[in-house]
């Protein structure tokens, strides 16, 4: 994407990450995006969202149109030791008429997903940190909500080696709000409790192991996860 700064003026355009990237929405979109101000920050965004077989959309019937129109807006504040903001996703595709639902027939002549989402981080020193989010999908009757909280102690850091973390957290991603597959262990369409950590082996090397139990929402089925990960930076 190209990207220009201009104080506290950003513009986007192109292809690239949505502001919540690291919560429901762990996909790129193509279009363009504004933000305004400093610590306190307004961003806005539109495009086109794809939705096809190769991308980490989640709903269970993968038919109709493969790409969305996308419009979100949010409010976000940083200052220190906290962050926070408030965020709101629109996409229209009749896709979304086959949402994931047990009265499936209700949704006929819904074609929108309107999402909503809150959500903080909080660190008390360099060693403890909390975040969280929560987010309610207005347009579904059903897995309509999706939130996590985690604890972080410490973290590896790639340039020194030696360095660890670890973090434990709970997820529940309601598959009609997380769209989009963000976590590696706790999956759209589960709940359950996350564990995991990693480490710095030698510089510019990280590697991460989580670990994830819990259930399937849909049809309470017992799940386990494991994922692993090495990482080499340059």
């Amino acid at each position: 994407w190209a990207q220009g700064n201009y104080g506290n003026f950003q513009v986007k355009l192109g292809k690239f990450a949505q502001i919540d990237n690291d919560s429901i929405f762990d996909t790129s979109f193509s279009g363009a995006e504004v933000q305004f101000g400093n610590k306190v920050t307004f961003t806005a965004g539109a495009g086109r969202q794809n939705m096809d077989a190769d991308s980490d959309f989640t709903q269970k019937f993968k038919v109709g149109e493969k790409t969305a129109n996308y419009q979100y807006a949010g409010l976000g504040y940083g200052d220190g030791k906290f962050v926070g903001g408030v965020d709101y996703h629109h996409l229209n595709s009749d896709t979304f008429q086959y949402r994931v639902d047990t009265k499936a027939e209700k949704y006929q002549n819904e074609d929108n997903a309107n999402i909503w989402l809150a959500k903080a981080a909080y660190r008390f020193d360099k060693t403890n940190a909390l975040n969280g989010f929560y987010a309610n999908n207005t347009s579904a009757d059903e897995l309509d909500k999706a939130w996590s909280a985690q604890y972080s102690y410490k973290g590896a850091e790639a340039q020194n080696k030696g360095t660890w973390g670890a973090w434990a957290a709970y997820r529940y991603l309601g598959q009609n709000t997380d769209l989009f597959s963000t976590f590696d262990v706790i999956l759209a369409g589960q709940k359950g409790w996350e564990v995991g950590t990693n480490y710095a082996p030698f510089k510019n090397v990280v590697a991460t192991l989580r670990y994830g139990n819990g259930k399937d929402l849909l049809t309470d089925n017992k799940v386990e996860n494991l994922f692993g990960r090495i990482e080499m930076f340059f």
